[in-house]
């Protein structure tokens, strides 16, 4: 019974293959182009996840953080790379033990390309809401946009905005508090 079941596996897996192999370069390429913003989620997920458990990640570059619906983003970002001021995305987490001096926000949405993330930032326009978006790349190098709402001078604070932003921005789940990076020193 077992021989057979391995057997079935293996015979599928042959058909799975050979499917994948007669498959036109045309679909293929159509397909790899759909499927590009879900490996960037997925990257970002990832970067998420290895900074939970603790795993190395890239060093961080600084980049500023600025009020008043301004953006800390820098002019459209070149598509081959992330941005100079790019600060890694598991930076953004919040740390076991927190710094003595930080600013934090409320993370709104992260996006692939700045263009959707301005897109994104200017419905808060209207609302009257200090919000940045900060440019950063996962472990893979892969360039994101983080809109945030803040800053805010502590976890408790921002914690304390997060039922009026919940409601204001029809809101189903809490906000997650991130950790900005810091301005650059010069």
């Amino acid at each position: 019974m077992k021989f057979g079941l391995i057997l079935l596996v293996a015979l599928f897996g042959v058909l799975m293959l050979a499917a994948g192999l007669s498959v036109p370069a045309a679909f293929k390429a159509d397909l790899a182009q759909l499927a590009k913003p879900l490996t960037n989620a997925l990257g970002m997920a990832a970067s998420a996840a290895a900074a939970a458990s603790g795993a190395a990640h890239l060093p961080a570059a600084a980049s500023a953080a600025s009020a008043g619906g301004k953006t800390a983003s820098a002019a459209a970002a070149k598509p081959a790379g992330p941005p100079a001021n790019a600060a890694s995305a598991v930076d953004l987490l919040l740390p076991a033990v927190l710094p003595a001096k930080g600013q934090y926000a409320l993370q709104v949405g992260q996006f692939g390309d700045s263009a959707s993330a301005d897109a994104a930032a200017a419905k808060l326009k209207p609302l009257h809401l200090a919000y940045l978006v900060v440019p950063v790349v996962d472990q893979f190098g892969n360039p994101g946009y983080v809109l945030a709402v803040g800053p805010y001078a502590s976890v408790p604070e921002a914690q304390g905005a997060q039922p009026l932003l919940d409601t204001v921005l029809h809101g189903s789940a809490p906000l997650p508090v991130i950790l900005l990076p810091p301005p650059p020193k010069g």
